[in-house]
């Protein structure tokens, strides 16, 4: 339940300190007294984001404070020591804004985030005013009302969990179907051009070593021709024929021996030169011809079939258009694109089964959760139908309808949900945006709210903004005596401008607006047994003179047995 709320410098309020007993509280005051300053302000507490407009005039801070007493609430408690929130049985939030440096929010002195704290307060604390009013009537909305009353939390976890894996594999399976239909338009005309290029096995590099083996064939058919010829030259000189020539002849003088044997002695040398010369012609010859024989071992090519071969690569390069040196890679290119594509039909064929498997899980979950809205559907219709007679509708027939969307695959399952009603006795079941007035919605509401708050633990808190709008006396006083039964087991905040709803409450609260010198301020002031009485009273007959005190004492101890 919520135990005390304070507000400092928020709109008009300049400090208000407000303790909260069980039961149900109403909270009264005139139009623009700054009732919904109070509504704002616990608003603003359990998730609101807050503007920096709220803080009050002339101030550069405001404060909201609120605190809870969850000593009963097992599972609120587990959640605050599971994230590091220590708690004594009390729930305290506090929020503070600056005007220059933003807000800043504490869970038990503890700093915390809006969006925390308004998962934390969902099932503590119901807040229903003006724009909750235009919720019920939003049919897109019902499904979230539906599954606050069937409060399954565990199976919406594992259907959310199993919708996230379905869509997450859907996505990658629906990216390797378009790459593989792209890959499969392409994949007919790989594997021929694959089956043609792989007759011709050519390797990497394989064109530039061709083109290298025939310039190294080039170069040394072209050294040997100048070396062979050079060896043709060396084969045109006879040194034998000299030397033979010598050997027939010597020279004689017989007048003078000196001189013969002296020339003798030079031919002999000149002939031993021109030996030496025989043996190192020969020897370069030999020098010759081991480069010859070398450079013919080296490149022992057929060049026929090296320029086939080249000319070969060159065909195919033109025909595919491939830069020369490249078409290795283009071969490897084609291969990798055709493997690329068997693999994708594998990953294909694995991620269609997964893909069966999460959405077999997803289904499975949904089934469960449209079969417990089904059930809870069921419920609070018959609660809000037994409510509505109660609060005068007597021949509206409500129900809500829970049909499975084939189609539909979201977070939330698969179920359309839509809040449906005849109120009139032989009408035909509309949905309610189409035939609800303002009077009768406020009643609706009510029995709605109520039929969610069998749900809340003991310690919930559901607040009601003008509930009572646009309903007669009589309906009104039905409507306050729901809001006292409920009560019982929650506790219930009014913010009303019906005097039957303040004179049923266990606590009522008065708020008024006034003016000092240089500002105007709202106060918010408990009253006493008496003082109610007369608030009251003056709420029944608009003057709250003691003659229409009287009556309306009547009038509510006619009605209401607590006063």
């Amino acid at each position: 339940m919520l135990k005390a709320l304070y507000i400092e410098n928020i709109v008009l309020i300049k400090k208000a300190h407000l303790i909260f007993e069980n039961g149900m509280t109403s909270i009264t005051g005139d139009s623009g007294s700054g009732k919904s300053v109070i509504l704002d302000s616990i608003n603003i507490i359990v998730g609101d984001r807050a503007s920096q407009n709220v803080i009050r005039n002339g101030e550069n801070k405001a404060m909201i404070y609120a605190e809870f007493d969850i000593s009963q609430n097992t599972k609120l408690l587990d959640k605050l020591n599971e994230f590091g929130y220590n708690s004594n049985g009390n729930l305290i939030i506090k929020k503070i804004i600056n005007r220059e440096s933003g807000s800043k929010i504490f869970i038990n002195d503890i700093p915390s985030s809006v969006n925390f704290i308004k998962n934390l307060t969902q099932d503590l604390i119901e807040i229903h005013g003006q724009m909750q009013q235009l919720n019920i009537l939003n049919p897109s909305l019902h499904i979230t009302i539906l599954d606050k009353y069937i409060q399954s939390n565990d199976d919406f976890e594992k259907l959310s969990n199993a919708y996230f894996k379905y869509k997450e594999t859907l996505k990658e399976f629906e990216n390797i179907k378009c790459n593989l239909q792209k890959a499969e338009i392409e994949i007919n005309e790989l594997e021929e051009m694959d089956a043609e290029l792989s007759k011709y096995d050519i390797q990497e590099n394989e064109e530039m070593e061709l083109i290298n083996s025939r310039y190294e064939y080039l170069k040394a058919n072209k050294v040997s021709e100048f070396i062979l010829n050079i060896i043709t030259k060396i084969d045109s000189i006879n040194t034998g024929s000299v030397l033979n020539s010598f050997s027939k002849f010597t020279y004689q003088d017989e007048e003078n021996k000196s001189k013969e044997i002296d020339i003798n002695k030079q031919i002999l040398k000149a002939e031993e030169f021109i030996d030496n010369a025989n043996i190192n012609i020969a020897s370069a010859r030999d020098i010759l011809n081991n480069i010859v024989e070398n450079f013919n071992a080296n490149c022992n090519i057929d060049i026929d079939k090296l320029e086939n071969r080249i000319d070969k690569i060159r065909d195919l390069s033109r025909k595919y258009r491939v830069p020369s040196g490249s078409f290795f890679i283009f071969v490897q290119n084609i291969q990798n694109k055709i493997n690329e594509t068997h693999s994708m039909r594998k990953d294909f064929g694995v991620l269609k089964l997964q893909l069966e498997k999460f959405k077999n899980e997803y289904l499975e979950y949904a089934k469960i959760i449209h079969e417990k809205r089904c059930k809870g559907g069921i419920e609070i219709a018959n609660f809000v139908n037994i409510m509505l007679k109660n609060l005068e509708m007597k021949d509206a027939v409500f129900e809500v309808l829970v049909k499975i969307n084939d189609d539909k695959i979201s977070q939330i399952g698969s179920d359309d949900v839509r809040f449906v009603a005849s109120l009139n006795l032989g009408s035909k079941k509309l949905p309610i945006d189409e035939i609800a007035s303002g009077g009768e919605i406020s009643r609706l509401i009510l029995a709605l709210k109520s039929a969610i708050a069998t749900k809340f633990s003991d310690d919930g808190v559901i607040i009601f903004d003008e509930i009572e709008a646009g309903l007669s006396s009589n309906i009104a006083i039905k409507v306050a005596q729901e809001l006292h039964k409920m009560s019982k087991f929650l506790q219930i905040i009014a913010i009303t401008h019906s005097p039957y709803i303040a004179g049923i409450a266990n606590n009522h609260f008065k708020v008024e607006k006034f003016n000092d010198e240089s500002s105007t301020t709202t106060s918010i002031e408990k009253l006493s047994y008496k003082e109610r009485v007369i608030e009251v009273a003056k709420m029944i007959s608009n003057d709250g003179n003691q003659q229409a005190q009287d009556i309306s004492i009547k009038i509510l101890n006619k009605h209401f047995v607590n006063l």
